[in-house]
C-alpha cells in the first residue's frame, strides 16, 4: 500500500520540485485520512514480510507516512515560496470502496447503501478542502499544516518527530532510486525573459520520465 499512497506521490513531487520552485509561488497538497492517527512506521518490516499483514495497519502506516513526508518537505522548502500542506477530506463515496463487502454483496449494498449515502460525503464535497488549501488567498503562506473541514487539525504526534521524518525521507529516496541531489541546496534557475524561461522548462522536461513530461507539458508550458 505504501507504493500507491506514499511512494508514488513522493516520487512525482520530487521530480516536479524544480518546476515548482521556478514557478513560485506554488502549493503542494497531499491527502491523508483519519487512519494516520493509528499509524506506526516499522522500518524493520515496513512491507509486512515478517509481521502479520492487516489492511488496517498497512493503510494507517501509509497515511502517517504521507503526513511525515508533508511536514518534512514543508521544512525543506522554507524560503522558496512553495508551500506544502496535507488534508483529510473525510469519508467520501468514491470507487475506492468498490472491493469492500458494502459494494460487492447485493444484500449488504441494498440494506446499508442508503445509510452510507447520508453518512459519506460526495466526492465533489470532499475535494473542496484541497481546492480551499490550493487556491484561497488566506492559505497562500501557510505551510506544514494538516487540515480537515477547512480548519487546522491535530495529527498523530509521531508526525512531528524530526528524526522519523528524516529517516522516512532517506528510505523513500532508496525506494525510488534517486540520489536526491536536485532537492537539497540547489539554487533556483535565474530567468531573465519569458523565452529563456520556456527554454529552461523544456530542458527540465527532457530530463524527466515520460509520465512527468506529460504533466509538465500540459501545466507549466501552457
Amino acid at each position: 500500500m505504501l507504493s500507491q499512497t506514499t511512494a508514488g506521490p513522493f516520487y512525482l513531487t520530487e521530480l516536479l520540485l524544480d518546476i515548482l520552485k521556478e514557478s513560485a509561488p506554488s502549493r503542494i497538497i497531499n491527502t491523508t485520512a483519519a487512519a494516520q492517527n493509528l499509524g506506526n512506521i516499522d522500518f524493520d518490516d515496513i512491507n509486512f514480510e515478517e509481521r502479520e499483514y492487516t489492511a488496517g495497519d498497512s493503510y494507517s502506516q501509509s497515511k502517517l507516512a504521507v503526513v511525515l513526508h508533508t511536514f518534512h518537505l514543508a521544512e525543506r522548502l522554507k524560503g522558496t515560496k512553495v508551500t506544502c500542506n496535507v488534508v483529510n477530506p473525510g469519508i467520501c463515496n468514491t470507487d475506492i470502496y468498490r472491493h469492500l463487502p458494502l459494494k460487492q454483496k447485493k444484500f449488504i449494498r441494498i440494506s446499508f447503501g442508503p445509510f452510507m449515502y447520508f453518512l459519506m460525503k460526495m466526492a465533489e464535497d470532499g475535494a473542496q478542502l484541497a481546492v480551499y488549501c490550493g487556491t484561497t488567498d488566506e492559505m497562500a503562506e501557510v505551510t506544514g499544516k494538516h487540515f480537515k473541514d477547512c480548519k487546522e487539525e491535530k495529527v498523530n504526534e509521531k508526525a512531528h518527530d524530526k528524526d522519523l521524518q528524516e529517516k522516512l525521507y532517506r528510505e523513500s529516496l532508496k525506494w525510488i532510486k534517486t540520489s536526491g541531489t536536485n532537492m537539497e541546496g540547489k539554487d533556483n534557475v535565474q530567468i531573465t525573459s519569458s523565452d529563456k524561461k520556456e527554454e529552461e522548462e523544456k530542458k527540465v522536461i527532457q530530463r524527466k520520465p515520460k509520465v512527468v513530461q506529460s504533466v509538465m507539458e500540459r501545466v507549466s508550458l501552457s
